[in-house]
């Protein structure tokens, strides 16, 4: 069947000229091989080069200490500029130190020369606690003996930091924290905290005891009272006071740096953030600080206006008073004009009874009409006086009617401050029967455990 021929596969001739000739497996490997054996040599010489020398020497960089440890000849060599030494291979160790490293405490600073921790805890002298993010960079010597005595006992520069830098870092910034509280650390301490810490981590922690000290909390009423008197306050906490010489400066302890000539070149102090019955308790004084101001500010407002008026008062009667001195020259005018009149008319009339009786009536009129117009005119000027007298009066009751609002109004705001701070003692000593209870039960708890226990070996 022709269809059937077709499908079936041909042999391909071996003696056809277009025919692909078969793949030689064993000339390959030879050829690979020779090849190999040809440039074995230019692979491995370098590459032992290489390793003699890297074993043979190391490079020391700036910015590092480099302590090279010789065990064949009992030797230590330290070195801190850049360049090359040499090493005896399987007997010497290099230990490398940073010159200078940073401690960090929370402030997320993304640093290669900088070991990170979260943000210090601090504890004031009145329970109340906030944290706090720090840096402190620290600076190895350059005694060589130094670096050997750091070396032998710390054996590696990460246990210098972990056991040495950040214990001392957070002990200090922590017992520097109990000489506070927490208002006096919020408010304008914080400068004062940071030039302490320098000092005690540059020459030792200060010598402290433990005293029961009176705190002052002042009250907001010296700018609203006329007397300017000032109101406080008075309550008790046990702080940590330094120790002063006989020179009055405080004496330090020994400080462990210094065994080692290691320095603090820099201390930095992040945004504080207090806990939250602290922060409630600054910010309910910054509010009453600000309604105090604003309404101080509306007194002397009112203070002043009142100040006005009695000027425009002053002013109205100097005015009633110049009035009154032109009706008095008025009526002395007056006065002058019948005088000279009668005196005319009795010059005319001398020799006449009737010219005469004329002028003792003239006389006797004008002297009553002149009484009854500073009759008149008094009775004016004392109507003034006495309604001026009246407003001043007036005022002077309204300004103490004020005076007396405002120091009840201090007194309920000072209520308000004794109930908030009671409330937060309160809580606080809450918070403290809670966790004995809860000591006592697991304490219970546990004898009830062993009593199980005695029973089921008794039994």
């Amino acid at each position: 069947m022709p269809f059937q021929e077709d499908l079936v596969p041909q042999k391909a001739d071996a003696r056809r000229p277009d025919a692909a000739p078969p793949f030689d497996y064993r000339r390959t490997v030879q050829i690979m091989t020779s090849l190999i054996k040809k440039f074995l040599i230019y692979i491995i010489i370098p590459l032992l080069l290489f390793l003699i020398i890297k074993a043979a020497f190391f490079m020391s960089e700036s910015g590092h200490i480099y302590l090279h440890e010789n065990t064949w000849m009992g030797k230590i060599n330290v070195y801190y500029e850049p360049g090359v030494h040499g090493k005896i291979p399987l007997f010497s160790r290099v230990t490398r130190y940073a010159q200078v490293w940073t401690v960090d405490f929370g402030t997320k600073f993304a640093g290669t020369q900088i070991r990170q921790k979260p943000a210090i805890t601090l504890r004031f002298a009145d329970t109340y606690t906030a944290k706090i993010p720090a840096t402190f960079r620290y600076k190895l010597p350059q005694n060589p003996d130094k670096i050997k005595m750091i070396h032998r006992e710390f054996r590696d520069f990460h246990n210098l930091i972990d056991s040495q830098l950040i214990p001392i870092s957070r002990d200090v910034i922590v017992n520097t924290a109990t000489q506070y509280t927490g208002e006096e650390f919020f408010q304008g301490g914080l400068n004062q905290f940071k030039r302490e810490l320098e000092d005690q981590l540059r020459n030792g922690l200060y010598q402290t005891e433990l005293k029961k000290v009176e705190v002052e909390e002042m009250e907001l009423t010296s700018l609203v009272s006329l007397g300017d008197q000032e109101k406080s306050n008075t309550s008790y906490v046990w702080k940590t006071v330094p120790i002063l010489g006989h020179d009055g400066k405080r004496i330090h302890q020994r400080n462990p740096l210094d065994d080692y000539g290691i320095e603090v070149i820099q201390v930095t102090l992040g945004v504080p953030v207090p806990e939250p019955a602290l922060e409630n308790l600054l910010t309910e004084k910054k509010r009453l600080e600000v309604d105090e101001i604003e309404k101080t500010r509306e007194f002397f407002l009112v203070l002043e206006e009142q100040k006005i008026q009695l000027a425009k008062k002053e002013k109205e009667s100097a005015l009633l008073q110049k009035q009154l001195d032109i009706v008095q020259d008025e009526l002395k005018i007056k006065k002058a004009t019948k005088e000279g009149e009668l005196a005319i008319a009795v010059v005319v009339a001398k020799t006449r009874k009737e010219e005469e009786l004329a002028i003792a009536l003239a006389t006797t009129k004008a002297q009553k009409e002149e009484e009854l117009i500073v009759a008149q005119e008094e009775e004016k000027i004392q109507l003034a006086m006495k309604e001026r007298e009246l407003a001043i009066v007036k005022k002077e009751q309204e300004i103490q009617l004020a005076k007396k609002a405002k120091e009840l109004a201090i007194v309920q705001k000072e209520q308000e401050i004794q109930l908030a701070k009671k409330a937060t003692e309160l809580a606080i000593v809450e918070d403290e029967q809670k966790i004995k209870l809860a000591k006592k039960g697991e304490d219970l708890a546990l004898a009830q455990k062993q009593l199980e226990i005695v029973q089921a070996e008794m039994t």
